[in-house]
């Protein structure tokens, strides 16, 4: 590894939900590429790619993304997670982290999963019948009240 650049090791354990090693790879890619102001020495953002072990582990070597030396400033990690499942995501590697690091540290938070619902044709021409005679008898703002507005916008 060049100097004057600062690495910290990253390492992480994935594993399936049934606790089995997961197969695949973990690729690396800064989102820059970076020079050293203490040394002529550049480093192209080109990407480092891991492969997991037998037991779903890895260990890399990875530049820290807030050197005072290095520019440009700001710039980040792309990990994208090779295998059935996996995620593309963004993180930052501050120098101020003790080694090794493990990279589910560095995960970003998921969001919870939204959920819909769903109806069969035959309820939703069911419902479109009600709308329909709705309409008929007490005009369209009655209807708006009783049925669902997604329904009426056909969402």
């Amino acid at each position: 590894m060049p100097p004057p650049y600062t690495y910290l090791n990253v390492v992480g354990t994935y594993t399936s939900p049934d606790g089995t090693a997961v197969a695949g790879d973990i690729r690396f890619v800064p989102s820059d590429p970076t020079a050293n102001s203490a040394t002529p020495v550049s480093v192209p953002a080109n990407p480092i790619t891991v492969t997991l072990d037998g037991s779903g582990q890895f260990s890399t070597y990875l530049l820290v993304t807030d050197d005072a030396n290095t520019t440009p400033t700001g710039w980040v990690w792309r990990v994208s997670e090779l295998f059935a499942g996996g995620r593309e995501w963004d993180f930052e590697l501050p120098s101020a982290l003790t080694e090794p690091v493990d990279i589910s540290t560095l995960s970003p938070a998921t969001a919870t999963a939204t959920s819909y619902s769903y109806v069969t044709s035959a309820t939703f021409a069911t419902l479109e019948d009600r709308v329909t005679s709705v309409e008929g008898t007490a005009g369209l703002a009655l209807a708006a009240i009783v049925i669902h507005p997604f329904l009426l916008a056909g969402i």
